[in-house]
């Protein structure tokens, strides 16, 4: 019977080995040591499809995690339509990192809730589930509300951490709703951010995806740096992942049938 492989994309299954991306990592724990010692740098990892950036981008949160003064949070960006307001969209960051904190900070004594609910927006749910109403006639500033929120939520878990990892995968799928970076550089720039928190913002996209960005002297592009983009592993790297991962995961004999030497992005690996 053919085991589940956890080399293909969107698999849902992840390697118990993470091997070949030492630059990657080694930016990444030195971007956090500075970070909790207050200076914030945000960055991109590009890469095409199957490359390994969302594997990437958990095993950072992993990292993060392990130091146990950080707390990190991982999510899918998704597609939104062109029609949604800034209001939505802010909505949808801000959801999106309260569902993924590792801890609960809706409590009614907390400072997010108490900001939420000085506004007028109820909260739903708890958990991953939580949702966030805005009355229709209530006007909110979206800009002021995303920076207050995550001043807020840094508040809540400051007492715990030194430093908030946030990492955001695929975030091509806010290509109709690009403006979600300027607001994004608008806030994280701010200096009542980089006085008042300590958070760290990591994104993943295709090179097609951020391909806008990367004209000379965009001031996005220039604001996500550095862009690592993630390349496809060659053959001997590609047996040595295999053989340890599939070791690891299985711990007995298999057989391994593939093509190494027509290896593609997303190419087809089974074992048994």
């Amino acid at each position: 019977m053919i085991k589940p492989n956890p080399f293909t994309p969107k698999s849902g299954l992840e390697p118990k080995v993470f091997m070949n991306r030492k630059d990657e990592i080694e930016l990444f724990l030195e971007r956090v040591s500075r970070g909790i010692r207050g200076s914030i740098d945000h960055f991109i990892i590009n890469g095409e499809w199957g490359t390994g950036k969302t594997s990437l981008l958990r095993y950072f949160k992993l990292l993060a995690q392990e130091r146990g003064n950080c707390v990190a949070c991982y999510f899918l960006a998704r597609e939104l339509d062109e029609r949604v307001t800034d209001m939505e969209i802010n909505i949808h960051l801000t959801q999106s990192i309260v569902r993924n904190i590792p801890y609960d900070i809706n409590s009614k004594r907390g400072n997010f809730f108490k900001y939420i609910n000085g506004l007028g927006i109820q909260v739903l749910g708890t958990g991953f589930n939580i949702s966030f109403d805005v009355p229709k006639e209530r006007h909110v500033d979206s800009q002021i509300f995303l920076m207050d929120s995550l001043i807020n939520i840094w508040k809540d878990i400051s007492p715990r951490a030194n430093l908030l990892v946030v990492l955001i995968d695929d975030v091509q799928n806010y290509t109709k709703v690009s403006r979600i970076f300027t607001t994004l550089k608008n806030i994280l720039s701010d200096e009542k951010i980089i006085q008042e928190t300590r958070i760290l913002f990591v994104l993943s996209s295709t090179v097609q995806g951020w391909m806008p960005f990367m004209k000379e002297n965009h001031p996005i592009g220039r604001f996500f740096i550095p862009r690592l983009e993630l390349k496809n592993f060659d053959k001997r790297q590609t047996i040595t992942h295999l053989s340890v991962t599939l070791y690891n995961n299985f711990n007995s004999s298999y057989t391994i049938l593939c093509s190494l030497s027509d290896l593609v992005p997303g190419g087809a690996f089974s074992f048994r």
